[in-house]
């Protein structure tokens, strides 16, 4: 019994893996933090960010004093020498082996601010870095909302096509026994198999338009999991009988309700306009450009260093002996002529100030645009969707009625076939307006404060 157990237990292990694979449950919410957690350019900006803060911190260490153990040696193979007489005799100046070791603190006093300004510009940098950061995280989550929504959308145009599809199949089931009958006439037949026909390509391509989307939702995620997404099919509609013809699906998509993502997006967002991410980071890039220029003017001034010494020193001056020395003292140094280098890097950091500040001001222009256009919309996606509410609930009483008038002699199949299609038609725009709407609520959200 162990033996069966053990040759059994790879197969169903095989089963388990393979149940897994078949199913994919996933909410809006989870596929913006997958996306979060697996993208690639996503964590490229977070290093920068974090790669710019180690930078502001690593520009204000020049404000501090700075301490440093100094040494050298050296080794001479001439010492010099003097002839002092017959008296002292040939007197050597110093030694051949020469060594010093000692803390050395360095400290600038003043440099017109060059040091400073230079900090404050690595700290408009990682502010801008920062931002940066926040503007694409913002921007991923509004490209994997809307990849969301296509698949949401497709999915509901597939369930919506299958249940057509069923429909006709018992339509042309019923209409070949009413012609068995002499009830209905070849050509009723004829037209059953061919809408019959046509409902069969509207799913395939509903299919293929599915598998295509969340292919592209996956890719956006990160989510390198071998797949087959050939043929897939929601999880309810799998759950039923399926129309015949329709292959058993490789994958069951179980994604939130359009409408349970409409009721966590409707909301009013308020506009960020200059808050926004995207446009706080092109003004900290301009600000960063005009601390730099400010450094760069601030190399006209005189710079003053203060400098304290310790040292153990051989030899002492000219005496072959160890010694203590101590100094102190002050260096101040002063451009003569530079040809305008300092002059020029500030006009170039100012106008980099200025470019930045015309993109920071031409973005605003484009948000505050799409924001706008968002709003028109939506007001007008809204609108239609009263409409096409209504046009659903009409279209379906008319498929009802006009086959049952079919069935009553009184109407054409011609008739039943324009009102399936109708039908078919009202409730994938009302899916597509749906999407649209959630569409147009993520672009609010990208614009608003956050």
């Amino acid at each position: 019994m162990r033996s069966i157990f053990l040759i059994l237990l790879p197969v169903l292990c095989s089963l388990q893996a393979r149940a897994e694979n078949d199913r994919f449950d996933q909410s809006l919410n989870d596929a913006v933090q997958s996306a979060k957690l697996q993208s690639g350019s996503l964590h490229s900006s977070q290093a920068m960010k974090e790669a710019a803060s180690f930078n502001a911190d690593a520009a204000g260490a020049s404000l501090w004093p700075n301490l440093t153990i100094q040494g050298n040696y050296f080794y001479q193979t001439v010492v010099p020498s003097l002839n002092l007489g017959p008296a002292f005799g040939n007197k050597s100046f110093g030694t051949n082996n020469n060594y010093s070791i000692g803390p050395a603190l360095n400290y600038t006093l003043f440099d017109a601010g060059k040091n400073s300004k230079f900090h404050q510009n690595a700290e408009f940098l990682a502010k801008s870095k920062d931002q940066t950061y926040h503007a694409q995280e913002a921007q991923l989550e509004l490209s994997i909302r809307q990849a969301y929504f296509r698949v949401q959308y497709a999915l509901r145009a597939l369930d919506l096509t299958i249940d057509s599809l069923r429909l006709s199949q018992a339509q042309s089931q019923d209409i070949t026994v009413r012609f068995k009958a002499g009830a209905a006439s070849k050509l009723d037949e004829v037209q059953a198999r061919r809408d019959l026909i046509n409902y069969q390509l509207r799913f395939q391509q509903s299919q293929s338009t599915l598998s295509s989307s969340f292919r592209d939702l996956m890719a956006l995620e990160g989510d390198h999991r071998e797949l087959d997404v050939a043929r897939p099919l929601s999880v309810a509609a799998a759950g039923a009988k399926l129309p015949e013809g329709v292959e058993t699906p490789t994958i069951k998509l179980n994604l939130e309700p359009l409408e349970t993502s409409l009721a966590s997006l409707s909301q009013n967002w308020t506009f960020a306009g200059e808050a926004h991410p995207e446009t706080q980071a092109l003004e900290a890039q301009a600000q960063a450009s005009k601390k730099l220029a400010d450094s760069s003017m601030a190399g006209l001034y005189p710079k003053l260093v203060l400098q304290a010494k310790a040292a153990y020193e051989y030899p002492n001056l000219v005496l072959p002996e160890n010694v203590w020395q101590e100094t102190f003292g002050a260096a101040i140094s002063f451009p003569l002529f530079e040809d305008d280098l300092s002059r020029n890097q500030a006009r170039d950091y100012n106008q980099q100030a200025v470019a930045a500040r015309e993109q920071k001001e031409q973005r605003l222009t484009d948000l505050t645009r799409d924001e706008g256009k968002a709003h028109d919309a939506l007001q007008s996606l809204q609108t239609q969707k009263k409409l096409s509410s209504t046009n659903v609930g009409q279209a379906r009483e008319v498929e009802k009625l006009t086959y049952y008038s079919y069935r009553a002699g009184k109407s054409r199949y011609l008739d039943v076939q324009d009102a399936n299609v109708k039908l078919l038609e009202a409730e994938v725009l009302d899916a597509q307006i749906d999407s649209e709407i959630l569409n147009q609520f993520a672009i609010l959200s990208y614009l608003s404060t956050r």
